[in-house]
């Protein structure tokens, strides 16, 4: 992962507000990745809780979750049951992306997220942030569902985790890391593009022009330097909509509604039992199943 290097030059006010714009892009796209990074990590939290039973869901958690339910106290059960069910099997097909995903560097995720054309398409089939994003939504989507069909004591299954809960917790844990790295850069990207504005706005060779966009550009780092350091949510940070083409990140309660909608399922066909195996060890059994082809589920991998 590149890190903002160096001090500006002083060839001329032009060049080096450039030097500076590159910058600010390169500072936008590590905060890009560290969101993402964080919604890999929230959307596999989720997914742990969706293997437990409602009952083994924490209070903590379910009073976060329990105003979010009010928006489908006028939705029958029949069509909730339904829409989870819908739900969860989009997320059962998602999960082995997300934990590729989950394993690969920040200095391949970024060049992947950089990448067009055929290279990203073939990759991801759209693009990381969209995808991470919806898959945040739907598994907090799921939560929300069961925790709703809870209180009307409706039959609620577990989530049938592809892969054993532990493998998830690890992945969880290396996205921590991950995460904090990425914000550390961050704190430092955004302490040098500010002391290169500061020495630009000190040449008395610097056009008014020039200083009008630098005083902006100034300001703008400040309002993301007071955001970062007050510890919110990386997900609001301002300088993640200004360049970067986002639609912006709707309440949850909108994102619920969105997904309750009647679903059409195609039939599951069952795949016939095949004969006993020896079976894998855990990681040859994780090395099959990241190397099949998306359909194939877990067990289809022993």
């Amino acid at each position: 992962m590149s890190q903002l290097q160096g001090g500006i030059n002083r060839k001329s006010a032009t060049t080096d507000l450039e030097i500076i714009r590159q910058k600010r892009t390169a500072l936008q796209k590590l905060v890009k990745l560290t969101r993402m990074l964080n919604q890999l990590h929230q959307g596999l939290q989720s997914v742990i809780l969706m293997g437990k039973s409602v009952a083994q869901i924490p209070q903590k958690v379910i009073d976060k979750f329990i105003t979010l339910t009010e928006s489908l106290k006028e939705k029958p059960t029949e069509i909730i049951q339904n829409t989870l069910t819908s739900t969860d099997v989009k997320i059962q097909s998602d999960i082995k992306r997300v934990l590729e995903i989950s394993q690969k560097s920040n200095e391949l995720l970024e060049q992947e997220m950089g990448a067009t054309g055929t290279k990203l398409a073939d990759a991801i089939k759209d693009d990381y942030h969209d995808f991470v994003n919806g898959f945040k939504k739907k598994s907090q989507a799921s939560i929300t569902l069961r925790i709703a069909l809870k209180t009307r004591k409706a039959l609620v299954n577990a989530f049938n985790l592809p892969v054993p809960e532990a493998f998830i917790k690890n992945q969880i844990i290396s996205l921590n890391v991950k995460e904090e790295r990425c914000r550390e850069l961050i704190k430092q990207d955004m302490n040098s593009l500010q002391t290169d504005v500061n020495l630009m706005l000190t040449n008395v060779n610097c056009s008014d022009e020039v200083k009008q966009v630098l005083e902006k550009i100034k300001t703008e780092l400040k309002d993301n330097a007071d955001y970062f350091n007050s510890g919110k949510s990386i997900d609001g940070m301002p300088i993640i909509y200004e360049s970067i083409e986002l639609s912006g990140s709707p309440q949850v309660v909108e994102e619920i509604e969105e997904i309750i909608t009647p679903h059409k399922e195609e039939s599951v066909i069952e795949a016939p039992v095949e004969t006993e195996r020896k079976k894998l060890g855990f990681f040859r059994h994780l090395a099959n199943w990241l190397t099949a082809p998306w359909g194939q589920s877990w067990k289809d991998t022993e």
